[in-house]
């Protein structure tokens, strides 16, 4: 009786650390998801005094956080750049990774009055040297 007593304190013990951790990693895949979706453009309509176009969007995951991801915004000689893309891979990995995207796409982007080719090309450029652009 006495080794059963013990079997079930270690099991016990057990599962209430499992349980603390899984709540752990529950908690910050909220975090993870909070901050993928507050980088995603949620003000619409987004440009109220441009009237030549209207523009919604949402996003959707199959898990909790992924590496989807779009956002427009207004270049600065006035024209309208829209991204939609999907980073290989789901959870926080492919989530930090469709951060880093973004801003890498969004400064290439507002570097100069690129063509959507030579902002794709300084968008890689910059992520496989590791250089921000700047």
């Amino acid at each position: 009786m006495a080794e059963m007593e013990e079997d079930l304190l270690a099991y016990e013990k057990d599962l209430t650390k499992i349980t603390a951790e899984k709540e752990r990693i529950n908690t910050e895949v909220n975090v993870a998801s909070d901050i993928q979706t507050g980088m995603l453009p949620r003000t619409f309509p987004p440009f109220p005094e441009k009237k030549q176009f209207d523009l919604f969007a949402s996003m959707h995951t199959a898990k909790e956080v992924g590496g989807d991801f779009y956002d427009f915004f207004m270049l600065n000689d006035g024209r309208l750049a829209m991204v939609m893309a999907d980073v290989s891979g789901k959870g926080i990995p492919a989530a930090l990774f469709m951060m880093a995207s973004k801003i890498l796409i969004m400064n290439a982007a507002k570097g100069g009055q690129a063509s959507p080719r030579r902002t794709t090309w300084r968008t890689n450029s910059s992520a496989r040297t590791g250089c921000w652009l700047r």
